[in-house]
């Protein structure tokens, strides 16, 4: 007694592809009879019916293709068919610019984009700029660090005297122009890559957004400028001299050290800061500025009375030179902030962040407790603040 053969059970998909055949099978050819008879495997035709598997891979044609347009009939006038293959090459071009409209939007606001710019842009200016930076920033931290040598061994500002005048406005200047030149250019050069990548983000994001991300930066356009205030700007690098030392423990090699440690934390701001602050974290071009968040957690502080608080975050900050042993305290922070006092006729200046002993941030500043021409009034937007100490604006 033979066995009768039994023959595999075709599954629900399979069926129904056989039962009810697609228009591409039409016109069937050796090839097409491949595909179809491959087609009915039930694990393929699942993938292919659930994930759009692409069937190439094996018959060596994309099944997933659209198919080709009908002709148009041809027993109609010329003109009915010009019609129609106008509506449909207007078709195809339509379904093309908004998948490739799509990809180019979804390529520009992904973050890859603006860290490719960065890098793009970072490289070539640090290969060019790098050395010469540093070499014209060294003539202005060496001064400083000596200047601060025959500082008090405690003191809160330098005293604005005819020394001061003829080292800070007279001589000072004068050797800033080089490294100013190549900071101008280094600025310049930012410039260019800020709107001329900057621009294909307004056409992919639309102008509403970029307009009101233009509106929130609108106020903080407006000085003090840096350019303008190079007297505040060699007093913040005196107090960064007296504050940095690369972590030695030796007071002569601390101080020795001090001015070569500024200069590349300078240099580093001159070429990264401005790229990553306008070009990553306020791009009005990628991003909404208008949603912005604020933290303002901390501790209570019920352990620290106010105007002690106040009092120390000045001597630590505010003060242009420290005592030795705070010094070497100060030297190993990761966030090390100096705000110098204004002089008398103004209650603002520049002050200088560093950040992990690798750059600098300039900020302008108010200091709450200085006065001018009769004026104390500070402005405090926190309404859980007893006191103000210091209004910073990056």
């Amino acid at each position: 007694m033979t066995r009768p053969e039994r023959t595999a059970p075709q599954s629900a998909c399979a069926e129904k592809s056989t039962g009810r055949m697609r228009p591409r099978w039409s016109g069937l050819s050796r090839r097409n009879d491949q595909a179809r008879a491959f087609m009915r495997r039930p694990v393929l035709c699942v993938l292919h019916r659930a994930a759009n598997v692409n069937t190439s891979l094996f018959i060596g044609r994309n099944h997933s293709a659209d198919e080709p347009w009908e002709q148009p009939d041809p027993s109609l006038s010329w003109v009915d068919r010009c019609r129609i293959e106008l509506n449909r090459i207007s078709t195809q071009t339509l379904l093309l610019y908004r998948k490739h409209s799509f990809l180019l939007t979804q390529t520009l606001s992904s973050p890859r984009y603006l860290r490719v710019v960065l890098y793009a842009a970072l490289v070539p200016k640090v290969l060019l700029l790098a050395l010469p930076l540093l070499f014209t920033v060294l003539p202005i931290t060496m001064p400083m660090s000596i200047f601060g040598a025959f500082l008090p061994a405690v003191a809160d500002r330098p005293a604005r005297g005819c020394g001061f005048v003829l080292i800070f406005y007279v001589f000072m200047p004068i050797l800033m122009l080089p490294f100013g030149l190549l900071a101008a250019t280094s600025l310049l050069y930012d410039y260019a890559f800020y709107y001329l990548f900057g621009i294909p983000l307004w056409f992919a994001r639309g102008s509403p957004s970029r307009a009101g991300s233009l509106a929130v930066l609108a106020p903080f356009r407006t000085g003090p400028f840096v350019w303008t205030h190079c007297v505040d700007f060699l007093v913040c690098v005196l107090g960064q001299c007296m504050r940095n030392g690369m972590g030695a423990t030796d007071s002569c090699a601390h101080r020795l050290l001090s001015f070569f440690e500024v200069a590349t934390q300078l240099t580093y701001t001159v070429l990264a800061v401005p790229l990553i602050k306008y070009w990553i974290n306020s791009n009005p071009w990628a991003f909404d500025l208008r949603q912005r968040y604020v933290q303002q957690i901390s501790t209570t502080g019920k352990d620290m009375p106010p105007q002690v608080l106040s009092m120390t975050l000045r001597r630590l900050i505010s003060r242009c030179k420290q005592r030795r042993s705070l010094t070497g305290l100060l030297d190993n922070w990761a966030f090390l902030p100096h705000y110098p006092y204004p002089p008398s006729s103004r209650r603002y200046a520049l002050g200088m962040q560093q950040y992990k002993q690798k750059f600098f941030l300039l900020v302008h500043l108010t200091h709450a407790t200085s006065e001018a021409r009769g004026v104390r009034e500070q402005l405090l937007l926190s309404g859980s603040a007893p006191m103000p100490v210091y209004r910073v604006m990056l």
